[in-house]
This record gives structure tokens, C-alpha cells and sequence, in this order.
């Protein structure tokens, strides 16, 4: 757009989420949209998708903001920051179930589920940053899709903005609920392209009780996929990995292939798990638990 069609968007577009609420974009949001634009709820955002497809104006939401930068080789018009919409609209601990807007990080959400032992498990870098419509849009995830899956197997229910402005939900407040199209697995991965996320369900489980870290180095890839393999068929691990010299020289290990073993439960359920993984780990089998695990889990 031309610099007097921006300023004449923003006139226009303040008019619907507030002066105050349509601002420039900061730093690498400028890589990803002309104008940044805030509203503070679903109808601002149908709203907002309305116009855009009246006058022919591109749009796309935005978390942070760091995907789409990357994704687009040129930016739309209006970047819709969700930021605003950060509310906890319901959190049933008993059910393990909460629903929240999509510009709350995921951060934020397990900070208020943690204050009951419970979290949302999924574990994409820096969850002080990514939003939940951000963590569906995108669908990151980290070392724990191996026992608890990715964000896909933890949206229950979902709301957005789609095609003509219309405000759509699908799924619900109830872990089982198989009535309707699964519009949480069409949306989740979308990118934006499908419609603006509103509003999230997910159900959340409990935070184990002790996390322990077991590695162990190996000569080559071959001989620690071997091992994997046989840590992955004979015991329940939350995380396995195998890095390369590299990545464990980076974590702060030496420079050999290494195997990483997340462990979990309470105390006696991982102290049988230890003893199972140091005997197939092998004799250079170290084992760390506590704050130095966790410290380690979040370098990996």
C-alpha cells in the first residue's frame, strides 16, 4: 500500500477497535504486515475480516509475529495482533479442561493450570512469546509429542473468524465429543489461511510429580538408534532423544552422539525407570534429576 493509503486504513480501521489499537508495525513486524491492528474481542476480529474482504485487503493474525514474518515474501496489509484478547475464560481443574483466548501465551496458561499441578504438556520454545492461536495456527512442538502428543491431541474446542465474517465453534468443553466436522484438527497447522483463532479449549493433565534426565554417549548414530530403540519398547519415557555431536556439544555435553531419556512419575515409579534405563544405557549412563534436569530439558 502507499504511505496515504496507511494512514487512511488506520482512520478507518480505528473507527472499529479504537484509535489507540491501530498502530505501526515494531520491529520485525514489519517484515510481516503494513499495519498492525489490536481488537479486543471476537466481534472486532469478524469485524475486521469483513471489511477485509469487502475492500480486497490481505490480512493474517499475529502472535509474535515471527512465523509469518518468515513465511511471507511480502507482507499484508493488516497483521491482526490478538494480543488484546488474552483472557481465561473458563478452567475447570476437576474436568482438567480450560478455555482461553488466543492471544494468552502459553506461558501464561500454564502459570494459572500449574497453581493446581496441571499444564497444558506441549513444549515448543519460548512459551513466555507464542500465543495459543499462534501454538494451533503453527502447531510447534517439542520433546514431549512423544508420550503426551502434539497440540493436536489437546484441542477439544475451537472459535474463529472465518470466510464472510462468520463467527464459527467447533468442539466443546468435553474431552469426548465426536459430534460435527473436528474443525480443531482442520485449523490446527492453517496458518492463518483458513480463518482468525478466537478462542481455544484444551484439555490439561496433571505435572508429574519428579522429572529425571538419563544420557549417555555413544561412537556412532548407529549404535545410539539401537539404543533408543531399546529404551523406547522396553519402558514409558515422557522424551527420547538422540543429538548428534553438535547438538550435545551445544547442551553442554561432550562431542558424541548422545541419547537423552526423560523420565517421570513419583519417586518410586522413577527410581524403576532408572534402573531400567542405566541397564540398557550402559555403564556411562548419567543420570540428573531436579532443578539440573530441568535446566537441561530446557536447553534441549
Amino acid at each position: 500500500m502507499k504511505v496515504r493509503d496507511v494512514s487512511e486504513l488506520a482512520r478507518q480501521l480505528g473507527a472499529i477497535v479504537g484509535d489507540a489499537h491501530v498502530r505501526a508495525p515494531i520491529g520485525h513486524e514489519s517484515r510481516a504486515a503494513a499495519l498492525i491492528v489490536e481488537p479486543g474481542n471476537a466481534e472486532e476480529v469478524r469485524e475486521l475480516v469483513r471489511r477485509g474482504e469487502a475492500d480486497a485487503i490481505t490480512i493474517a493474525p499475529l502472535g509474535a509475529g515471527r512465523t509469518l514474518a518468515q513465511m511471507r515474501s511480502a507482507p499484508v496489509d493488516i497483521g491482526i495482533s490478538l494480543s488484546r484478547m488474552n483472557r481465561v475464560i473458563a478452567y475447570e481443574p476437576d474436568d482438567m479442561t480450560v478455555i482461553a483466548e488466543a492471544g494468552l501465551t502459553l506461558a501464561a496458561l500454564n502459570a494459572l493450570t500449574g497453581t493446581h499441578a496441571q499444564r497444558l504438556p506441549v513444549d515448543p520454545p519460548h512459551a513466555d512469546r507464542i500465543t495459543l492461536g499462534a501454538l494451533v495456527a503453527a502447531a510447534p512442538a517439542g520433546p514431549l509429542r512423544l508420550s503426551e502428543g502434539t497440540v493436536r491431541d489437546l484441542l477439544i474446542g475451537i472459535r474463529f473468524a472465518g470466510h464472510d465474517a462468520r463467527l464459527i465453534h467447533g468442539g466443546g468443553q468435553v474431552v469426548k465429543n465426536v459430534a460435527g466436522y473436528d474443525l480443531m484438527k482442520v485449523m490446527t497447522g492453517s496458518f492463518g489461511t483458513l480463518g482468525i483463532i478466537t478462542e481455544t479449549t484444551f484439555k490439561v493433565r496433571p505435572i508429574p510429580e519428579r522429572y529425571t534426565l538419563a544420557t549417555a554417549p555413544y561412537p556412532d548414530a548407529e549404535a545410539a538408534f539401537a539404543i533408543a530403540s531399546r529404551l523406547h519398547d522396553a519402558m514409558p519415557l515422557i522424551h527420547l532423544e538422540v543429538v548428534s555431536g553438535a547438538v550435545a556439544k551445544d547442551l553442554g555435553y561432550g562431542e558424541q552422539t548422545r541419547v537423552l531419556t526423560g523420565i517421570a512419575g513419583n519417586a518410586q515409579e522413577v527410581a524403576f525407570l532408572i534402573a531400567q534405563a542405566s541397564a540398557i544405557m550402559g555403564g556411562n549412563c548419567d543420570v540428573i534429576g531436579d532443578a539440573q534436569a530441568v535446566a537441561a530439558y530446557e536447553r534441549l
